[in-house]
């Protein structure tokens, strides 16, 4: 109890406990946390710095290691959904004209063309076969397209694309998926 709860060795539980149970003391230090967490959110997801570890035992086992884990899934969540609707508007700019965008831009979508894991924008090649769409990945790197496997989407260095990639009952490191063409 005393070594998890950071009481001197040799020290007695009872004469700790107030620290174990200063909640307030939690609260507050978890209010900075989450202050500090927000910002972070809001920049793409390499540009982020870690919110730093808690002090309270409270807070260092539940707080830190649930947000950090959300973030990450929610900023590639967030990439999938606006390429979705970038691959829909530029499907529909071909409906209606009968050739590819040149930009995505052009294809109305600006406003949904920030990736949120780079900051940059997606990467779009129009083609006669039809057209690649993807995210450069955490790694930040323009590897064509190929995809990485979703189980290792944070450790790896390959792109986030439209569409999951996932190897069934893999143990070793996968190779990247192939590029995807839309049409």
């Amino acid at each position: 109890m005393t070594r998890l709860f950071g009481a001197p060795a040799g020290a007695g539980a009872p004469r700790y406990a107030g620290r174990i149970m200063n909640l307030l003391a939690a609260t507050r230090e978890a209010a900075r946390m989450y202050d500090k967490a927000i910002i972070e959110a809001k920049k793409p997801l390499i540009q982020r710095k870690s919110i730093g570890t808690a002090n309270h035992p409270l807070n260092r086992d539940l707080l830190t290691t649930v947000f950090h884990r959300w973030a990450d899934t929610s900023a590639t969540k967030v990439t999938r959904l606006r390429l979705l609707a970038c691959a829909a508007a530029v499907r529909a700019y071909r409906m209606r004209h009968g050739s590819y965008p040149r930009t995505l831009a052009e294809a109305g979508v600006a406003d949904l063309n920030q990736d949120p894991i780079t900051g940059d924008e997606f990467v779009y090649r129009p083609s006669t076969k039809g057209f690649l769409l993807y995210c450069k990945g955490v790694d930040g790197q323009d590897n064509g397209g190929k995809r990485v496997e979703e189980t290792r989407i944070f450790e790896a260095r390959e792109d986030i694309s439209l569409i999951g990639y996932s190897v069934p009952n893999a143990t070793a490191a996968t190779p990247p998926g192939a590029e995807v063409w839309l049409r």
